[in-house]
């Protein structure tokens, strides 16, 4: 189940079951009455502590769900307090009510959540051992002068526990088994769907029909984080200086690599996202992306890629006709993708969910590439500390070397800021192409490493840009190319492309070594051990 069904479900079960827990007030009158008739043994303070309870903890729920925006935090206050109203139930000194331990985790079930379902387990365990055993314990401060037989109580305890135990296992294994057949059931429907449409096999086979061809035609292979990160930095200089908020949140579980028909999707989130941001003066948009979970991500197989667009502006259809064109035409783009696009209008806030099957290329995680590249980042961190401090290390080169690192990631520019530090280069860092041309004009560098892919200008316009330049020095300058993809059939027309060189991110120290000696050999400090072997060689 992905975790925007996740969201949507604690949602709807947040307020179901604070509208049902209110239910809990009806045992007030019922206590006076009981206590009115003398059936319970309390005392009027007791009553007075006992209906304020059931009030305080039946009504709080209802304000938190209305007041709160955090829904986990929401379904946790809503199932502490249900089970605090439970146990008092079970506590009353009239009737045995065993049966309401099991009442947590069954309720703790509308909430599809494994993780939800096994604390709330644990939770009504430990409140069923914290009544028996103050029964226990009252029944031994009342009887003083009598010996009391413990056995029954010991024996209540056992089977209590060991039916507690058996109903927890059976709850949770057949929550396991719906979960996976939930998961693996949307996922075929999806496939399904796609292969009625001539999507699901799309490869290079020659046999492909016209209509199969024509759909794929600008189907690519797309980082994700790239992606979503060049319409996220679209957004926010749509709304620049405007008191208009854009976030994005990337499911670090999602794959680094996936390939579908990414100029559409683009067009189409991009659409959808300015006609929310533009309508109202004051307006606020979150995407989060993730994928229908449940199945192992691998390399060529297909996933359900999902997309979920909230925001505090309803399209209604009077304004849409007016002015959100790109919503009605975002929703053309997603019909043709074969996708799913589900709108929802409520408490005036809109939710868009987008559910489009796309294919892995690259089964790494995107938390997995993160982390990767920090402990690449503190290794060479500590590696230009280990050079500073060696003696008669220097500088590689005879005289200052300026290097230009044109990347939109900060963490990129980081990794290749100490690689280049720790031999000696001063490094200038900018974050897209507008930037690189502008610093060209007033400073000479020595080498450019520019991104391939970027908001803005993409590597590739703005290396056109700069040869366009009249200048010599615009014509001659080494331009590196960065690419996720260097080893790859695209990136051996970088020289056609304008480039002088192409090296594969994630930046080696060894290879970008290799490339500053080639590219900016006549200022290379050549070592006595190569200068021998040059002499010894020729």
């Amino acid at each position: 189940m992905s975790r925007i069904d996740q969201k949507d479900i604690l949602l709807k079960a947040n307020k179901k079951l604070s509208w049902g827990i209110l239910g809990f007030l009806a045992l007030i009158p019922l206590v006076i009455i009981l206590y009115i008739v003398k059936i319970l043994p309390y005392t009027f303070e007791d009553i007075i502590i006992v209906c304020s309870c059931i009030l305080f903890f039946s009504v709080l729920p209802f304000f938190v769900n209305k007041f709160f925006y955090n829904e986990s935090f929401i379904a946790h206050c809503n199932l502490y307090c249900l089970e605090l109203l439970v146990l008092m139930l079970i506590f009353n000194p009239v009737v045995d009510l065993s049966l309401l331990y099991f009442v947590l985790p069954i309720v703790s079930l509308i909430y599809l959540n494994r993780g939800i379902l096994h604390k709330m387990s644990m939770i009504a365990f430990a409140g069923m051992i914290l009544v028996k055993g103050s029964k226990l314990g009252y029944s031994i401060a009342s009887d003083k002068s009598t010996a009391i037989d413990f056995n029954p109580m010991y024996m209540d305890l056992l089977v209590s526990t060991i039916e507690f135990i058996v109903l927890s296992i059976i709850l949770i294994k057949s929550f396991e088994v719906m979960e996976d057949i939930f998961a693996k059931a949307n996922h075929a429907a999806m496939m399904d769907m796609y292969a009625s449409s001539g999507i699901a096999s799309v490869d290079n086979s020659s046999h492909l029909g016209t209509q199969t061809q024509r759909k794929v035609e600008h189907s690519d292979t797309y980082d994700v984080q790239q992606f979503f990160s060049a319409i996220a930095s679209d957004m926010e200089k749509l709304i620049k200086g405007k008191n208009k908020h854009f976030t994005l949140d990337l499911d670090n579980q999602m794959p680094v690599e996936l390939y579908g028909r990414k100029v559409q999707l683009k067009n189409a989130l991009t659409n959808i996202c300015a006609d929310l941001l533009m309508y109202n003066t004051e307006s606020e948009v979150n995407v989060y992306v993730t994928y229908e979970s449940g199945l192992n991500l691998r390399k060529k197989d297909n996933i359900t890629m999902i997309i979920r667009i909230d925001s505090n502006t309803v399209l209604n259809k009077t304004s849409a006709d007016k002015k959100a064109l790109g919503y009605f035409l975002s929703k053309k783009i997603i019909d043709e993708l074969e996708g799913d696009l589900i709108e929802s209008n409520e408490n005036g806030k809109t939710n868009f969910k987008i559910r489009l099957l796309q294919r892995v290329e690259n089964e790494q995680t995107i938390g997995d590439r993160q982390q990767k590249q920090k402990s690449e980042l503190l290794e060479l961190e500590q590696l230009a500390i280990a050079n500073k401090a060696e003696e008669n290390v220097g500088n590689l080169f005879h005289s200052d070397v300026r290097v230009m690192v044109v990347d939109d990631n900060r963490e990129a520019r980081k990794l290749v800021d100490s690689v280049l530090s720790a031999v000696g280069i001063k490094v200038t860092g900018v974050k897209n192409g507008v930037e690189c041309i502008e610093m060209l004009k007033t400073q000479d560098y020595d080498m450019v490493l520019i991104d391939q892919m970027m908001p803005d200008k993409s590597g590739v316009e703005t290396v056109k840009e700069i040869r366009f330049q009249e200048s010599e020095y615009f014509q001659k300058l080494p331009i590196v190319m960065m690419s996720i993809h260097g080893g790859r059939e695209e990136a051996k027309n970088y020289q056609a492309q304008g480039f002088t060189d192409c090296i594969t991110k994630p930046i080696k120290v060894d290879e970008i070594k290799s490339c500053l000696k080639k590219w900016i050999k006549d200022d290379y400090r050549m070592s006595y051990e190569e200068y021998m072997r040059i002499q010894n060689e020729s």
